[in-house]
């Protein structure tokens, strides 16, 4: 019981509350002040930024609901902020908001239960690329949509699944994550499984519905863009934890 009582004390202890809340600011930052919008036929639906990062080190070092926590607040207050507004459409800004909290808690979930087991990271990430792939190549061929001018789409999909899949060897041989190589694994498998579920299926489909237009409009250029940002958000957020000199 004592233990318990411990632990809980801890877990919402004006440190960690403190740490949460600075990533917070920092998520906000980074996406509101330092992110990049792109267009997809005239819509703003993909953003270029760093700001999940704050999002998946409150996940990885807090836990679940901490990370879930970090997700919701930094989107949702962030929302209010610069172009975006703070006005109508309040159903979709939670929706959007509760796919960010979402984004933390896998990836909290995944480190958690993984976390006192060996586990080969990089075949288990490579399996789930290649089967997130091909399920994509067949919902496209469901939709009757594999046609002459989604040829390229689908041998660009087949490039940047083997780009992902051997990513950890070419990192291997890189200085920002060669000595924490197994911890980059790790982290690469949790931000695709957690950008995949989010980014690539939950927020394309609310986008789908709020600008009333086809998931195929906004998908392939939203797949292009995570499998770019994967990579980069799994070093960025490998680079930081070590450089915390966080330990297992």
């Amino acid at each position: 019981m004592k233990n318990n009582i411990s632990s809980k004390s801890v877990f919402f202890s004006t440190n960690t509350l403190t740490r949460i809340s600075l990533l917070i600011a920092l998520n906000i930052i980074l996406s509101r002040f330092l992110g990049v919008m792109l267009p997809i036929a005239y819509f703003p639906t993909v953003k270029i930024s760093f700001s999940h990062i704050p999002i998946f080190i409150s996940g990885i070092l807090y836990g679940p609901f901490m990370g879930f926590i970090c997700g919701f607040i930094s989107d949702y207050l962030g929302s209010f902020i610069g172009n975006s507004g703070g006005g109508g459409l309040l159903g979709f800004r939670l929706l959007f908001s509760l796919s960010s909290g979402l984004t933390g808690m896998i990836s909290g979930l995944i480190f958690k239960v993984t976390k006192n087991r060996d586990r080969n990271f990089r075949k288990m990430n490579t399996i789930f690329i290649v089967f997130v792939s091909i399920c994509l190549c067949i919902a496209f061929y469901a939709k009757a949509l594999l046609v002459s001018r989604n040829i390229f789409f689908v041998f660009l999909l087949f490039i940047i699944t083997l780009i992902s899949v051997f990513l950890p060897a070419v990192a291997k041989k890189s200085k920002l994550v060669k000595n924490s190589l197994p911890l980059f694994e790790k982290i690469y498998f949790i931000i695709n499984v957690s950008r995949v579920i989010t980014s690539i299926f939950i927020n394309t489909y609310l986008l789908s519905i709020l600008f009333g237009k086809s998931i195929v409009v906004f998908l392939p250029a939203r797949i292009i863009t995570n499998f770019i940002m994967i990579p980069l958000l799994a070093i960025g957020t490998t680079v930081i934890i070590h450089a915390l000199n966080i330990k297992k």
